[in-house]
């Protein structure tokens, strides 16, 4: 995990356009789903997880000190009008890999 944190300051200084389409690797936050826990359980839970890495993949819309925000699609007619629209945690990305830039 530390050399996907030493890559993501690396590429922290890369800038995307609008459109672009882009391959993020982040950690996902989780749970156990079980409502009242010991701390057996608990520490269960702590010493059995591993991050979840997640990978998606979306067109680039915008970003923020916080945020960098995809889209899963967008109208080629009414390039204002998206769906699906992501927000991702920058502290959780590991990873930015451009797949396509804006021509």
């Amino acid at each position: 995990m530390k050399k996907g944190r030493e890559e993501m300051k690396r590429e922290k200084k890369q800038k995307f356009e609008v459109n672009d389409i882009l391959e993020i690797t982040w950690i996902d936050s989780h749970h156990d789903g079980s409502g009242w826990a010991s701390e057996e359980n608990i520490e269960e839970f702590i010493n059995s997880n591993s991050d979840f890495v997640i990978n998606t993949i979306g067109y680039y819309l915008h970003e923020n000190n916080g945020y960098l925000y995809l889209t899963q699609s967008y109208d080629s007619q009414e390039k204002t009008r998206r769906m699906g629209l992501v927000a991702i945690t920058k502290g959780t990305i590991l990873k930015i890999n451009p797949i396509k830039r804006k021509k």
